[in-house]
């Protein structure tokens, strides 16, 4: 079991994650906050396995949405498991998962759980 201390330790672990890579777009350093093994489940777009690949996956969307931002809702973190759910709002500039930029704002609902 955390204590309180490792848990706000891990939620602002999140924090910086999101500061860091969506908000100030500085992707280069996405690996610096993943874990070995990691494994990111994006539903129909598929299994990302890797901190390498998911960091080429992060750099991928923000180059396509340069304006994006993601804004936390919740975090909640109890033993072992930290979830995070989060806003995330963008301009559409370039192509994205085989569809052509459109120049509209996008939004979508993330929740990421660890």
């Amino acid at each position: 079991m955390k204590t309180a201390t490792e848990l706000e330790a891990n939620k602002e672990l999140v924090r910086a994650y999101t500061r860091t890579d969506f908000n100030e777009h500085q992707t280069d350093r996405a690996a610096e906050f993943l874990a070995p093994g990691l494994k990111w489940n994006g539903g129909t777009l598929g299994t990302v396995e890797g901190v390498d690949s998911v960091a080429g996956l992060v750099r991928g969307f923000v180059a396509r949405l340069p304006d994006l931002t993601a804004t936390e809702q919740d975090i909640v973190a109890e033993g072992d498991t930290l979830a995070v759910r989060l806003v995330v709002e963008a301009t559409h500039r370039a192509p994205l998962l085989g569809i052509a930029a459109t120049g509209r704002r996008v939004r979508w609902d993330a929740c990421d759980v660890d």
